[in-house]
């Protein structure tokens, strides 16, 4: 099995990066040129840490 360099991300919710987002030349699994512009949507809790971690707790 090979590792084609996929990392698992957590916060809220579980997601993937892979190391095109570290390293766009190789591009992770990806074959060919990279992209001319890579774009990333940025997300923003309210509440902060401790709201966050209450609403897991189901405390609030």
């Amino acid at each position: 099995l090979t590792n084609c360099g996929v990392h698992v991300v957590e916060g809220f919710h579980r997601t993937y990066m892979s190391n095109f987002i570290r390293d766009g030349k190789s591009g992770g699994c990806a074959v060919g040129t990279p992209p001319d512009n890579l774009g990333f949507r940025l997300v923003h809790e309210r509440g902060g840490f401790l709201q966050a971690a209450l609403r897991r707790l189901g405390l609030t």
